[in-house]
This record gives C-alpha cells, sequence and structure tokens, in this order.
C-alpha cells in the first residue's frame, strides 16, 4: 500500500514470440509511510484505471509479482487485486497523512 507519486504515459510492447500480440504498460511511482518509493508495473485493462489524476491517492495491491530489473521493481499479474483509495483500511488514513 502507497501513494501514488507519478503516472506514466501507457505505452504498448509486442512479445518477441508472437508480435502481433500487444500488451499495454503503464508504471506508477508509489511511496509508503517511509517514504521509499516503488516502481509498479500494471498491464492491459489496469491501465486504464490510472491516469495523471491518480497522483496523490492511496493503493492497495494484492499478488503482485517482485523483480530485479533495474532495481526492485513490482508488476501486476492475472491474479492480482487493486484497491485504489480503500476506505476501510486504517493503514489507508495514516498513511495518506
Amino acid at each position: 500500500m502507497g501513494v501514488i507519486k507519478e503516472v506514466s504515459e501507457v505505452t504498448s510492447i509486442a512479445p518477441k514470440s508472437d508480435p502481433s500480440k500487444k500488451m499495454n504498460k503503464r508504471e506508477l511511482k508509489v511511496s509508503d509511510m517511509s517514504l521509499k518509493e516503488v516502481t509498479v508495473t500494471v498491464w492491459n485493462d489496469l491501465t486504464s484505471q490510472f491516469s495523471s489524476a491518480s497522483v496523490g491517492l492511496v493503493v492497495a495491491f494484492k499478488g503482485l509479482r517482485v523483480s530485479d530489473y533495474n532495481n526492485r521493481s513490482l508488476s501486476t499479474g492475472f491474479s492480482t487485486v487493486v484497491a485504489i483509495s480503500p476506505e476501510d483500511v486504517p493503514e489507508a488514513k495514516a498513511i495518506q497523512k
């Protein structure tokens, strides 16, 4: 869980194995309560849930994949659950302050 600090534009990439299958990608910079930042990559349908207007919102993720590409980063997958501005989580209110 963290606060969205930056939202990139949506880009499309095509896997080498099947160039006809394009995938949309958007990167979010998310900061937690310790003020550490991490990049979270969201894919395909999830890219439309975020925009530059999302900066400052609290977001909670469950089921992210961890990778070490250009430093540590996180990426969504098929089983990832996303909650934007979760009101029922006490930590969400604390992190926004």
